[in-house]
């Protein structure tokens, strides 16, 4: 009996319908990235979205409903969304009642409302209750159903009750009897007629594939029942392989049988020749698939796909039925079978809804989204910046198994800017916006000096810049600023390289400043412990750097001379440079260089290193240890592949007594070299 105190308060009869808030819909999710994107089929454009049944067994509901919202997008372009929960209702409560059992079949379901002249309304009329708070998911007890009503019949403003059917109930009070029921729903206004469903194929009759595959052709999905076993249910990617008539029990044991009946709709086929192309990584086996639209959501499976051996189907599968309905096609589906694609917009998908990009650098926006079309190998692109304009205007590639296309774009400005993706084919456009943020990073500084510090004796420091943002590091070093307490005194307070005369001995610090081109700074200390004015200081470093040879105007000749090379310039290993005079061959442009004080003549010995950075750390490019010479021509390692890096020169200048060594950067700024060796 009905508990007239667990009804919907108020009693009496009731409006006719209160739509509630819900949804058939599920929550927003990926789309499908497997067969079901990549590959053309006749009902790709005439298929609804994926629906999701949530916490109820109302699939027969879900599979025949989409049926008839394909069949109307097919036969007539009409886009509907059809109310499941109307059809529950008058299945459950009128033609085939049951309080407490969601199961039943989409045939029967379509059939019954065609014997009884019932159209099916819109979504809106009577909105899907998902039943979160629902006691149990299994029915046949009224207990099971306790909470369905919650949130969708309590605060969700929906008629509602603890039943299968969820129709709302009323109670009628005669002297001293209270008698309860549950409303009739009724719907006489516009909406779309079920049609008839008949069933073409059943367990133990000849499995027809081509007689299914022509159907699909023709536009007419597939309703299928079936048993749930483990390998649907866990099918990775919604690829099922596992034909094992199992599933995981309460215990959480592999155990024989299934998880129940189920209904799916079926909406196209793949053959084994169309999944024979590179990047399908699926194993191909059991004469090709179908392609299963399930009503789980689409975050099951493959955006809500599942793709389904055809002889899985021929053994697993119970029975499959269609609607039958007339030659009658919709313009869209003419076109559309004439010209594959020709009404399919492009894909856009975002991959980053919110990506931080570098000012002034490079960026390959493509890294952010994608487009595709499963026909088009080309489609019309128009990107486009809030801030920044139009991006990129014209033909996008969608080809598969080519080299993507990018699209490198330089902001000019910090801040956030929503980019717009515009994608077209044949009239068909699709859209998706991003945010892009875009940054100003503060450039990167590091500073160093090498060997023993003393009083009174010059001490080389150099400073090491770099900035994402900045292709150069020579405004940098301009921008490079230096300090000492007194008594230290420096050589220069500006650029990447100093010299530092300490006044006194102990803890002493050298700090360094950069600022990029917006002014943002970056500060770091040295810190060292100076010595006592050595007894023989030699050999002194008294001039250091890098030349470039190049022909130099001098009174009323051009002579190769070597010209001095600022700190924070770039140079390029690779170039040639002039020869002096009575040179004969080829020789580099640039070399480094050493001169020192040595009053004694001692042998010495040149230890060159040229270091370039990348990857947020220093490499060692190329060397030379214990050479005689006082000067060194850094080259390029490689012959493909250019680079341009931070890089900086240094030099050990090695003596009889290693105490006296004296270590320094002779030069630091940015290089240019082949980054590779090929053959």
């Amino acid at each position: 009996s009905i508990d007239p105190d667990a009804l919907a308060p108020g009693g009496g009869e009731l409006a006719p319908f209160s739509a509630g808030n819900g949804t058939d819909s599920g929550t927003s999710c990926s789309a499908p990235t497997g067969f079901v994107a990549r590959l053309w089929f006749p009902l790709k454009q005439f298929v609804s979205p994926v629906r999701d049944q949530a916490n109820r067994g109302t699939c027969w509901a879900f599979t025949a409903i989409g049926a008839i919202e394909s069949r109307e997008r097919v036969q007539n372009a009409n886009p509907v969304n059809l109310s499941e929960q109307f059809l529950v209702n008058k299945v459950k409560n009128d033609w085939a009642e049951s309080d407490y059992s969601d199961g039943y079949s989409s045939l029967n379901a379509i059939n019954l409302a065609t014997q009884h002249g019932q159209v099916m309304p819109s979504e809106s009329v009577w909105t899907y209750n998902t039943a979160p708070n629902r006691a149990d998911s299994r029915d046949g007890k009224a207990e099971y159903y306790r909470g369905t009503c919650d949130p969708y019949g309590t605060t969700g403003g929906g008629w509602c009750s603890e039943t299968a059917h969820e129709s709302p109930a009323y109670c009628t009070t005669v002297l001293i009897f209270t008698y309860c029921g549950y409303k009739t729903m009724t719907f006489s206004g516009s909406g779309v007629s079920a049609g008839k469903a008949v069933q073409v194929w059943s367990s133990g009759q000849t499995f027809n594939l081509n007689n299914y595959r022509n159907l699909l052709a023709q536009g007419h999905v597939l309703m299928a029942s079936f048993p749930v076993y483990e390998g649907f249910m866990s099918a990775p990617a919604g690829v099922v392989s596992d034909y094992d008539k199992k599933y995981i029990d309460d215990k959480g044991d592999l155990v024989d049988g299934s998880y129940g009946g189920h209904a799916v709709q079926i909406v196209a086929f793949f053959s084994n020749a169309d999944l024979s192309t590179p990047s399908y990584t699926y194993a191909i086996g059991g004469g090709g698939y179908f392609v299963v639209k399930n009503s789980w959501g689409c975050g099951a499976g493959d955006g809500g796909y599942y793709y389904v051996p055809a002889d899985y189907v021929s053994s697993r599968f119970n029975a499959l039925y269609t609607l039958d309905f007339d030659s009658k096609r919709s313009a869209a589906w003419t076109k559309e079978q004439a010209n594959p694609g020709s009404t399919e917009a492009p894909a856009v998908t975002i991959r980053n809804a919110h990506p931080t990009v570098d000012l002034r650098v490079g960026t390959d926006l493509a890294g952010f989204f994608g487009v595709t079309h499963s026909v088009a190998s080309s489609v019309n692109l128009t990107v486009r910046s809030s801030v920044d304009g139009l991006l990129f205007d014209g033909a996008w590639n969608t080809a598969p198994f080519t080299f993507p296309a990018s699209l490198v774009r330089t902001f000019t400005s910090t801040g956030q800017r929503t980019i717009t993706v515009r994608a077209s084919y044949a009239g068909n456009v699709s859209e998706k916006t991003f945010v892009a943020n875009v940054v100003n990073s503060a450039p990167s500084l590091a500073i160093s000096g090498a060997g023993t510090a003393y009083v009174a004796e010059a001490y080389a420091i150099s400073a090491t810049v770099s900035d994402v943002n900045d292709a150069g590091t020579a405004a940098l070093c301009a921008r490079t600023t230096w300090s000492v307490t007194s008594p230290d005194v420096l050589s220069t307070t500006t650029g990447c390289q100093v010299s530092v005369t300490f006044g006194t001995t102990g803890t002493r610090t050298v700090t360094a400043t950069t600022r990029d081109a917006e002014g943002l700074g970056t500060t770091r200390s040295l810190t060292l412990n100076v010595q006592p004015t050595p007894v023989n200081p030699y050999p002194r470093v008294t001039a250091y750097g890098v030349h470039a040879r190049r022909f130099t105007p001098v009174g009323q000749v051009t002579l190769c001379l070597n010209n001095s090379v600022s700190s924070g310039s770039t140079i390029d290993f690779r170039e040639d440079g002039c020869n002096f005079v009575g040179e004969t061959g080829t020789h580099k442009r640039y070399s480094a260089y050493v001169e020192v004080e040595n009053p004694d003549n001692e042998t010495l010995t040149y230890d060159w290193r040229v270091y370039v950075t990348y990857s947020g750390s220093e490499h060692l490019l190329n060397y030379i240890s214990a050479s005689p010479d006082s000067t060194f021509v850094p080259y390029s390692p490689g012959n493909a592949l250019e680079g341009t890096e931070p890089c900086r020169i240094t030099v050990t200048v090695h003596t009889p007594d290693p105490a006296r060594d004296k270590s320094l950067t002779v030069w630091s700024g940015s290089c240019t070299y082949y980054t590779t060796r090929i053959n």
